[in-house]
């Protein structure tokens, strides 16, 4: 009884542990994203901050400098619905420009899949493709100019598969037509590829 007693309190307290991911980069450019797909196996709150433009100290104790881009977070479901965005929610104080714009919120969230989107400000989702941040040299709205660094974490007790990667612009979403129709070509052209061989 004890041994099963002790095994159901490592259990409990396991899953009551955050499960943290850390993501750090530079952007090739103004308009890359950062996207990251991961998994929530209960309902449960995911904590989601960028670090990178006034820098600090992540939840692991890694240290980000101070000097990164201004960064924007964008949640969505797996069809890429927008669920929740957040600009400026941190208020750790950049000591290089005295402003405060790194992204921050908790999100309570359903067993299932989803994206979460790390952009430079301004290039918003704009329900099919991204719309790029208008400015080159990761040039901050004030004028500060700031690089091209990014470091970003997701945390939560429920999280699994967890997976990021940058992508490059021009970034739109293939319209299930126009994918269905080039699928269609594709066989059509391997079957008369095929035919001719016989």
């Amino acid at each position: 009884m004890k041994k099963q007693l002790a095994v159901l309190l490592m259990l409990v307290s396991s899953s009551a542990s955050a499960i943290t991911t850390n993501y750090f980069g530079n952007f090739s450019n103004d308009d890359n994203v950062l996207l990251t797909t991961f998994d929530v196996d209960v309902t449960s709150i995911v904590h989601f901050e960028s670090f990178a433009y006034a820098g600090g100290t992540m939840s692991d104790g890694t240290v980000v400098a101070d000097g990164g881009f201004d960064s924007q977070l964008h949640l969505f479901d797996l069809n890429m619905n927008l669920i929740r965005s957040d600009d400026d929610g941190a208020s750790r104080v950049s000591a290089s420009s005295g402003n405060s714009w790194d992204s921050m919120f908790d999100y309570t969230l359903d067993a299932g899949s989803y994206i979460i989107a790390l952009t430079q400000y301004n290039n918003d989702w704009m329900g099919g493709s991204w719309s790029g941040a208008g400015v080159t040299g990761f040039m901050d709205v004030s004028g500060s100019q700031r690089n091209s660094s990014y470091a970003f974490e997701i945390s939560g007790t429920a999280l699994v598969n967890v997976d990021g990667n940058v992508i490059e612009p021009p970034i739109s979403a293939v319209p299930v037509p126009a994918a269905v129709w080039l699928f269609g070509s594709g066989l059509i052209g391997l079957a008369g590829v095929a035919r001719r061989k016989k």
